[in-house]
């Protein structure tokens, strides 16, 4: 441990570059820093596109925006404007090559990230989690123990623009007006494979939502995700509606006006915990101690007891786990979730 001389820290850079889920997973670090530092400026480097989920919350100063995997030429910008910014203190929660380089350039004083990765040379100061059997923000947090900081954290948080909120706002309320049904997201599409629940589920899923409980049912897809979700949707005996291709920062407020999140784990779902948008979450090749927010009631999750279960694959030919989840058990879920929490907020 190694405790800084707080009056000496005037600027810290936090770097996420991506992904969206591992960005909303840093957040809570934040205050902590501050409240050691209340006088530092703190910066956040993060892929192209996310920063609008950071902007305006009280802790940071300047958002730096990259590409992932960017060009050389890109780099060489981004490590200009981090000397300019003259840092005492550099974190680099990624640890992969391009954040490395940006850290041991940066002309910081102190730089921090951890000790079990490759590139680790790029850090004077290193760190490790207690243990990597727990939630992603508490390992995040226990990289500061090496700086002699030792509080916790597991609230993750993001900003929402004005002008965001107001355009998911008119969106809702063009589409379905007074209806007095759930509104309900759900993310189908998915990167790893082995994480996906299968389209004709998701099918029966969703019509049972709108036949059982009156839902208005959301599909989000980005990009190359749009035509699986198409492909979803027409599967549906009452076909969802589909979400505009949006920027992140009006998904994000759209995210915050709806009753439930449904998903695999997915960043999305990030978002949602973030946001306090109750979420239902489906774990099998992921693990829930380390995806899921702990003693938070208004998000649970399906973890199907299979031999195999948090085997961390990102492929699968038999998908045991997600087999297992059938939709009737969902719908009973989604069911007493959407109760429960109009039950509080009333």
């Amino acid at each position: 441990m190694h405790p800084l001389p707080n009056d000496t820290i005037r600027r810290i850079l936090v770097i996420q570059i991506r992904a969206i889920g591992d960005v909303v997973l840093t957040t809570p670090v934040l205050p902590i820093l501050k409240k050691y530092f209340p006088q530092a400026e703190i910066d956040f480097l993060t892929g192209r596109g996310i920063g609008s989920l950071l902007r305006g919350l009280p802790e940071i100063t300047q958002v730096l925006e990259m590409t992932p995997y960017a060009p050389i030429p890109e780099v060489q910008k981004i490590v200009r404007a981090v000397r300019q910014r003259h840092y005492d203190l550099v974190i680099d929660y990624q640890g992969t090559n391009t954040p490395a380089l940006i850290t041991v350039l940066s002309g910081a004083a102190f730089r921090l990230g951890w000790a079990r990765v490759r590139r680790r040379w790029a850090y004077n100061l290193k760190g490790t989690a207690r243990s990597t059997e727990q939630y992603v923000p508490l390992q995040k947090c226990q990289l500061l123990n090496a700086i002699g900081i030792t509080e916790e954290n597991t609230r993750p948080r993001i900003a929402l623009l004005p002008e965001a909120q107001e355009k998911a706002r008119n969106y809702l309320e063009t589409i379905i007006g007074e209806g007095k049904g759930p509104k309900i997201n759900i993310s189908v599409a998915g990167k790893r494979q082995a994480r996906r629940w299968f389209p004709d589920r998701w099918a029966q899923t969703i019509d049972l939502l709108q036949e059982e409980l009156g839902a208005q049912v959301f599909l989000n897809a980005a990009g190359a995700e749009r035509d699986y979700v198409e492909q979803v949707a027409a599967m549906c005996r009452h076909r969802p509606h589909i979400l505009p291709p949006w920027d992140l920062a009006t998904f994000a407020a759209y995210l915050a006006e709806v009753d439930l999140h449904l998903s695999y784990d997915n960043g999305v779902k990030h978002l949602a915990v973030a946001l306090g948008t109750p979420s239902l979450a489906f774990y099998g090749s992921a693990r829930p101690d380390h995806w899921h927010p702990p003693d938070d009631t208004r998000h649970q999750f399906l973890y199907p007891d299979v031999a195999c279960k948090g085997c961390g694959r990102i492929y699968c030919g038999a998908m045991t786990c997600m087999e297992t989840i059938q939709p009737a058990a969902v719908l009973k879920i989604v069911a007493n979730m959407i109760t429960r929490n109009r039950t509080v907020m009333a």
